[in-house]
């Protein structure tokens, strides 16, 4: 009950629900599967953390 009243304002900046989704894309999901195929699969999070780094970095 405490942030109801930020719910005001946060709709008139974001707009309703109902206009966007929390659900991670299909897109989005693609691209860390594809790095795991470069890691030693070890540890593999942080190798796909870098590799993402560095294509951050890149562009």
């Amino acid at each position: 009950m405490h942030a109801l009243p930020n719910y005001l304002k946060t709709i008139h900046a974001l707009g309703t629900t109902d206009n966007f989704t929390t659900q991670m894309g299909k897109l989005e999901h693609k691209r860390p599967k594809a790095f795991f195929s470069h890691t030693s699969k070890n540890s593999s999070t942080v190798q796909i953390v870098k590799h993402k780094q560095c294509q951050y970095l890149i562009k």
